[in-house]
């Protein structure tokens, strides 16, 4: 199968499923609408799941592992210029449409996780990494483990409430309102007790 084709299967995957939700897409509608039949689209993609994950990927894909400024700040900064607001927009909506679905279908859900949510989630770890090991951030700091989800829950709940997708500007007063001042947090202190045991 040629991208072109690929591309084309995929802009109909994420029409439906923008148009009416993941349950609505099957691979015999598919199959009729892009003319392929049933045994090639599993043979490429093993399935439901797996063929809408890479339609996501297709249409939206990670770029924060490119990114290296040489700082946190500018690392956290350089994340709101990556996409434009559409596109933000348009990754939000389509994983909320999907998380939904997912809850009760356990492939689904580990296609999620493996493709859409870990390769990002990575590279955020790297990055936060790279903070520690330069001496920006404290390697026990407690907010650590929750930079992926500060940063995700950021974009993809944004519009919910505000009816709109965030901006660039709104994401970088986020980040040096919300996400910094998190990260420059100290570690707990123990308590007297707790260090003599």
């Amino acid at each position: 199968m040629t991208p072109e084709r690929e591309a084309e299967i995929y802009t109909v995957v994420l029409r439906v499923i923008q148009d009416d939700g993941y349950e609505a897409l099957t691979l015999d509608k598919l199959a009729a609408h892009t003319r392929c039949s049933k045994a090639t689209l599993y043979r490429r993609w093993n399935g439901k799941p797996d063929l809408v994950v890479s339609a996501i990927r297709h249409e939206i894909p990670d770029k924060i592992h490119t990114i290296d400024t040489g700082s946190l700040l500018g690392d956290l900064h350089a994340l709101t210029t990556l996409e434009n607001d559409d596109t933000v927009y348009r990754r939000s909506a389509l994983l909320r449409s999907i998380a939904v679905a997912a809850r009760d279908n356990p492939p689904l859900l580990q296609a999620v996780h493996r493709n859409l949510i870990a390769p990002p989630t990575e590279a955020l770890r790297r990055m936060v990494q790279h903070a520690v090991d330069r001496g920006e951030v404290d390697q026990n700091c407690p907010a650590l483990a929750f930079v992926p989800t500060m940063l995700f829950g950021a974009v993809i709940l944004h519009d919910l409430f505000h009816d709109h997708a965030p901006t660039p500007e709104t994401l970088t007063s986020y980040i040096t309102a919300v996400v910094l001042p998190a990260l420059r947090q100290p570690p707990a202190r123990q308590k007297p007790q707790e260090r003599a045991r």
